[in-house]
């Protein structure tokens, strides 16, 4: 009888500690929680995206789309989705290049700020007059390279490639607002999309 007590007890204090988040257990720090979102959205880190429950392929959609559509809207109608999907998967690639950091968290019960620090892309050569003269030299050197849209596509693979070869340097910051979720048990952003475009202008030199 006493032992049916005991494992009647021990079964209760699991169930409460299945049911808490961790028996016990303490919140993960904000400055940790904002990097590890952070990581998931630039880097499409396997890891921190299972913590934050991303899927890479919703992610790496989002961040696509993102890059194309500002490119198509800039580029005069002249190139395709399909060409500007190229260009910005370079652009993707670029991201996990990236330095991530966080510090300074302030916490207020489940709300908190934090600040969080990512170097820039540089994209002056993009917006240099050069480009274009290079591109124009290149494009002598193919004599083979006619019609507009052979032109295009020569073009899409020059650009890719010089999205590629932007460097990563400096540093920008950005404050964080964020809340406590307790489904992912970490902390995220309060707004998501506020903190998406926020870091989108932060990561973007020239």
């Amino acid at each position: 009888m006493e032992k049916k007590k005991l494992f009647a007890a021990v079964l209760a204090m699991l169930v409460l500690c299945l049911t808490l988040a961790g028996c016990g257990g303490k919140k993960e720090d904000p400055e940790t929680s904002i990097k590890v979102y952070t990581k998931a959205l630039l880097h499409e880190d396997d890891e921190a995206l299972k913590k934050v429950g991303m899927k890479k392929e919703d992610v790496h959609k989002e961040l696509r789309d993102g890059f194309a559509d500002g490119f198509l809207s800039t580029s005069g109608g002249y190139y395709t989705r399909e060409q500007a999907n190229r260009i910005a998967e370079s652009y993707i690639k670029k991201l996990k290049k990236v330095d991530i950091g966080t510090y300074g968290a302030k916490v207020d019960g489940d709300t908190a700020t934090v600040e969080l620090s990512v170097s820039q892309i540089d994209m002056t050569p993009l917006n240099d007059a050069s480009l274009i003269r290079r591109l124009q030299r290149e494009l002598v050197k193919h004599k083979e390279i006619k019609t507009r849209e052979q032109k295009l596509d020569f073009a899409t693979d020059f650009l890719a490639k010089t999205v590629e070869e932007l460097n990563v340097t400096g540093a920008k910051s950005i404050v964080v607002e964020c809340k406590y979720d307790g489904k992912v048990r970490m902390w995220v952003p309060k707004d998501p999309e506020k903190f998406k475009a926020d870091l989108d202008e932060a990561l973007v030199k020239g």
